[in-house]
């Protein structure tokens, strides 16, 4: 659960910039965000890269390419 911890706290402090991207570096794990989507949520697998805090979204690197998932739409993080 430490990349939970660590994705919970980037979340919350995307507004006062608490977490910095050299931060970010040093939590290269793989962990699973649960989107949300209308029809049916989908899991996402990879390594969080940057948060884009203007826009509110986060980049998950991929294992083939990587994703820009909007902060409210994420439901759970899990390693």
């Amino acid at each position: 659960m430490v990349s939970g911890i660590v994705f919970a706290y980037t979340i919350n402090s995307v507004n006062t910039g608490l977490l910095s991207m050299p931060d970010l570096k040093r939590y290269r794990e793989q962990i699973t965000i649960t989107q949300f989507e209308p029809v049916q949520d989908t899991k996402l697998r990879g390594v969080m890269m940057a948060i884009d805090r203007q826009l509110r979204r986060i980049k998950l690197q991929t294992v083939d390419d990587y994703d820009w998932i909007k902060i409210d739409d994420v439901i759970q993080v899990t390693t």
